[in-house]
């Protein structure tokens, strides 16, 4: 769990985790130099339960960055990334370690709430229908539905050692660090299991992310990037070739997204052309 300016969420989550009905884990808390609490309270916790464990990073190095020192310190045999603004059912741990128990399977999934802060109200988090309507149970991650469900680190759990072995790890300095995870991962491990339940909270904070016109240009090249990077890493891993249609297919799906914004349009298609450029695809595009 990466711990960045949290103060006021950072109690309510940690109660959730230390309070599930599987006891047997450890919870690893990467203070990423918060400048406020969050780490104080931290500390409180750890006073009256042994199983926290809290890494200070050198200086403010991100989420990726963050996680990835997690990883690094993790000794279990499971891996669930979550993070410290939301919260979970206290049957979340149970759950997903008697998955991997039961069936041999990569990684199990969860479906989620998402919380909006400013009128306290918890919804479906409905924006990817092939997770929230799947009735439960086994799949394959294959080039043809590896964009339909949603990137996001924290609503999944993986085995420690693929991780490790492979060394699999979030992108460091880039606002899409879960983009590159989520493709390299599930390029190459495809066995999933989703469990059929609404465990996670995802809160969705006011003012949490800038808005700026720099700001989105910023992320709208750092998109990209991640793409180009993320492409890449299908010859470098030997995954199946197919995964690279599946990747412009998603780089065009967020060209569009990002094209909603009228100020950004152009930008998109710019950076949209670049990336076809630098994976050496001869398109031109409007």
């Amino acid at each position: 769990m990466p711990v960045y300016k949290v103060e006021q969420y950072i109690a309510q989550s940690l109660k959730s985790v230390l309070e599930q009905t599987f006891s047997d884990f450890e919870l690893i808390l990467v203070d990423d130099c918060s400048p406020d609490n969050s780490i104080k309270i931290a500390q409180e916790f750890a006073k009256e339960d042994s199983r926290i464990k809290i890494i200070t990073q050198p200086k403010n190095m991100g989420c990726g960055r963050a996680r990835n020192t997690g990883v690094q310190h993790a000794t279990g045999k499971y891996l669930l990334v979550w993070d410290p603004d939301d919260w979970v059912e206290n049957n979340y741990l149970e759950l997903v370690y008697n998955i991997f128990e039961n069936y041999d399977v990569d990684s199990v999934w969860v479906k989620l709430w998402k919380y909006f802060e400013s009128i306290d109200t918890a919804v479906l988090l409905d924006v990817y229908p092939c997770l929230t309507h799947h009735l439960g149970g086994l799949i394959d991650i294959t080039p043809e539905n590896i964009n339909d469900f949603p990137v996001f680190a924290w609503n999944k759990a993986y085995k420690l050692d693929d991780i490790k072995e492979n060394d699999f790890g979030w992108a460091e300095n880039s606002f899409y660090e879960e983009v590159y995870f989520y493709y390299d991962f599930f390029m190459n491990f495809h066995k999933v299991y989703i469990i059929d339940e609404m465990l996670y909270y995802y809160r969705q904070r006011e003012n949490s992310i800038m808005t700026t016109k720099k700001f989105e240009i910023t992320r709208c090249e750092d998109f990209f990037k991640i793409m180009t990077a993320t492409y890449n890493l299908v010859d470098i891993r030997g995954a199946d070739p197919a995964f690279k249609d599946a990747l412009v297919r998603c780089a065009r799906r967020y060209k569009s997204s990002f094209s909603e914004n009228p100020e950004l349009k152009n930008i998109s298609a710019k950076f949209f052309q670049e990336f076809l450029n630098n994976v050496n695809i001869n398109q031109i595009i409007s």
